[in-house]
């Protein structure tokens, strides 16, 4: 073979090797970036950016879809569903859209025994092939800077030290933030300049803004005048403020379930700043960071999949075929044959009657009457301030009749099925910002279970100023939420106040003291003592609910499974935490928009069971306030040895401010403390100090046992037994202004 000809082969082969490696075609250009920046978290909505650039001169009309290879002898996995989004772009045009996974197919996606590509294809033929990039840092923080110099800053320094290897520091500016508030999970941190908030758009400053309402720190520096109107709202509750060595001042600002900090000077200036004020500073940075719902949509989603079993026959009615069916195929059927002359038809009528019986009885199920489909829909709404609530929810279709089913999610809201509940045949489509579900072929009596979430619009939450009046909890809840709610609740330190129902617009008058409360052990039960008058109000409640259900011809096994999912549901949603805080709680029974049935189209039974809850706080008339033994506040073990254990009490959580001054501190002599060593923390000496009980220390003498975090700490001495975390330390003092 001739060298020419030999150097022909070896560039045709280049060529094609080329040709095989490039990603897509000449005439389009595909880029795909998962989560934020590359960086994202394993069990949170993974977002897939995917930008394309048509090249060409004609205008390009396709689908991207997600596509698994495995390696050569390896048996491929399939996909948990198929999700394809339409692409339609001009000739030279460019354009951005957002894949949506699920946090299954994001695990899926991390821990498969495949690649996940993303392709591009118009009219069967494929034009892109990627396979995306970006690090998973699934269990840990994430910190996004806006600016290159932050990236070695003191705050970050600090966290580092905290944190160690869980965290993970990424430059982002803000602007360049993807507009879709479920990218933003996947963040814990964010640090801007106010110049850089200045500068966002609408869309991004009310994302940032539900993205801190979760429970997102957002770090200000050199902050010396307001934020920008659309950002004031994040700075109007004031949780501590701390004069900086050398001058300045740093704030903590709570806003929903996150917090806000902001410095009048640079973080470059903060390099000498004590450890101690950093801790105080950034509330909660090494001990939750992020403070996620306890209760998933996909525990909602299954609980949606229990269903109330139907009375399929009255007996009466069972009883009256069995005897007409017993008279006709015995003595009437052989009477009327012999009549007619024709019993050699008795062989062929006896199964015939048979079958008319059966059909009988089959037409007098209810679910044969009920339509299409049922559907039941579990939700619960966060309300995290005034502007901001999230829904988390989770839903079930059954099709008595089986066959195709298409599901359409409300405006706002992100859904998925639930992984391995016939996911096999299901295809999600998505146009613009409109997303379909359609199940291809469900079988016979089957249900499909989805899960997700989204944003409720409306202005309003639960306005509440409670207070204590000697030991009487005293004052005013109203209901500006927009939906009447029954069944309410407060809980704070292991009790629970009963309310009733508050009708949206109403105030309800609150007086209670604690021996009307009920001692909260699992919501599905109550631990003694509980108020005779209380067991007799819960009593008259459920039996008057029973009969009216039972008028409306509702079964009681309804109701049972009912009051069953919502304890469930009510376990699941409790926050856990120091102290775990004030929280109202409430039912109601307006529908969410938030999943439409398109296909079939007659449905019947739908229900939805939605739970409403919202943070509180304690306040009082010129700022006073009074903790009695045994209330609201409760402590939590933070540290146990062999020999000691510490209780922590965290007044600020409960406060809803770090910014205290104490007038009265008291510890009781309780018969669980027989025995036992108590010391309490003495912030100005550092040191413990020992207890002789009963204790008190009043006015000034009490501010040196409070932290700057608004915490008091006590230490007992380890025996079998935990130690108090109830009734043991009244407090009263003042916040400050």
């Amino acid at each position: 073979m001739g060298r020419n000809k030999l150097g022909g082969i070896w560039v045709l082969a280049l060529f094609l090797w080329l040709a095989a490696a490039l990603p897509g075609q000449a005439g389009v250009l595909l880029e795909v970036t998962p989560g934020l920046g590359g960086i994202y978290k394993g069990d949170t909505v993974l977002p897939l950016q995917v930008q394309v650039t048509n090249q060409d001169d004609q205008a390009l009309r396709g689908e991207i879809r997600l596509e698994k290879r495995v390696a050569q002898g390896q048996v491929p996995q399939e996909l948990p569903y198929d999700y394809r989004l339409a692409v339609q772009l001009p000739p030279g045009g460019r354009q951005s859209y957002t894949m949506f996974l699920s946090p299954e197919m994001s695990n899926f996606f991390n821990y498969g025994d495949g690649d996940i590509f993303v392709v591009l294809e118009s009219a069967g033929q494929v034009l892109g092939r990627v396979r995306p990039g970006g690090t998973n840092v699934q269990g840990g923080q994430v910190c996004l800077v806006g600016e290159m110099e932050l990236l070695n800053s003191p705050l970050v320094a600090y966290l580092n030290k905290q944190l160690g290897n869980s965290l993970t520091v990424k430059y982002l500016p803000p602007e360049k933030l993807p507009v879709q508030g479920a990218a933003w999970d996947n963040a814990d941190w964010l640090v801007a300049s106010p110049a850089q908030l200045a500068a966002l758009d609408s869309t991004r400053s009310q994302i940032l803004k539900q993205w801190v309402a979760r429970g997102g720190v957002l770090v200000v520096p050199g902050l010396s005048h307001e934020l920008t109107p659309d950002l004031t709202a994040l700075t109007e509750r004031l949780y501590n403020r701390l004069d900086a060595p050398g001058g300045g001042q740093l704030k903590t600002y709570l806003y929903g379930r996150g917090f806000v900090l902001t410095a009048d000077r640079p973080l470059s200036a903060l390099a000498a700043l004590p450890a101690e004020l950093w801790a105080t500073w950034l509330p909660g940075a090494a001990e939750k960071g992020k403070n996620a719902l306890s209760a998933s949509s996909s525990f909602l989603a299954e609980q949606a999949g229990y269903w109330s079993l139907p009375r399929l026959v009255r007996s009466g009615t069972l009883f009256a075929l069995w005897l007409i069916y017993l008279l006709l195929v015995g003595p009437g059927l052989y009477w009327l044959l012999k009549r007619r002359g024709r019993t050699a038809w008795m062989w062929p009528a006896v199964p015939a009657l048979a079958l008319l019986t059966a059909l009988a009885i089959y037409l007098a199920n209810p679910l044969t009457r009920a339509g299409d489909y049922r559907q039941q829909t579990l939700a619960l709404v966060d309300v995290q301030t005034a502007r901001e609530r999230q829904v988390h929810l989770g839903t079930a279709v059954f099709l008595p009749r089986g066959g195709r089913l298409v599901l359409q999610p409300g405006p706002g809201f992100l859904l998925w099925p639930v992984f391995g509940d016939g996911t096999e045949d299901v295809l999600i489509q998505q146009r613009n910002e409109e997303q379909t579900i359609s199940y291809s072929n469900v079988p016979y009596s089957s249900q499909r279970r989805l899960q997700g979430g989204g944003y409720l619009s409306g202005q309003g939450q639960i306005q509440a100023t409670l207070h204590f009046t000697g030991d009487i909890l005293t004052g005013t809840l109203t209901n500006s939420t927009g939906v009447d709610l029954y069944d309410c609740y407060l809980t704070a330190g292991g009790h629970r106040i009963a309310l009733g129902e508050i009708k949206n617009g109403q105030s309800k008058q609150v007086a209670v003291r604690p021996g009307d409360w009920i001692v909260d052990g699992p919501w599905r039960g109550d631990v003694k003592p509980v108020p005779e008058a209380v067991v007799q109000q819960q009593y008259e409640e459920q039996r008057r609910r029973v009969e009216s259900e039972q008028a409306g011809a509702r079964q009681g096994e309804d109701s049972l499974l009912e009051d069953w999912r919502r304890q469930q549901m009510l376990d699941a949603a409790r926050p856990a935490g120091p102290g775990e805080g004030l929280w109202f709680w409430g039912w109601s029974r307006q529908e969410l928009a938030a999943l439409q049935v398109r296909q079939p189209g007659a449905g019947s039974g739908q229900k939805q069971l939605v739970l409403w809850r919202q943070r509180l706080y304690l306040n009082s008339p010129q700022g006073a306030f009074a903790l009695p033994a045994g209330t609201l506040l409760r402590g939590i073990t933070v540290n146990r040895t062999p020999t000691a254990q510490e209780v922590v009490y965290d007044l600020a959580e409960l406060l809803g401010s770090a910014r205290l001054r104490l007038t009265g501190l008291q510890i009781a002599a309780i018969p669980e403390l027989e025995g036992r060593s108590v010391k309490i923390y003495n912030q100005q000496k550092k040191t413990w100090q020992p207890l002789e009980l009963p204790w008190r220390a009043e006015a000034a003498a009490a501010n040196q046992y409070l932290l700057p975090n608004g915490r008091v700490k006590l230490l007992f001495t380890a025996t079998e037994k935990e130690a108090p975390e109830r009734g043991l330390l009244a407090v009263q003092g003042v916040v400050k202004k």
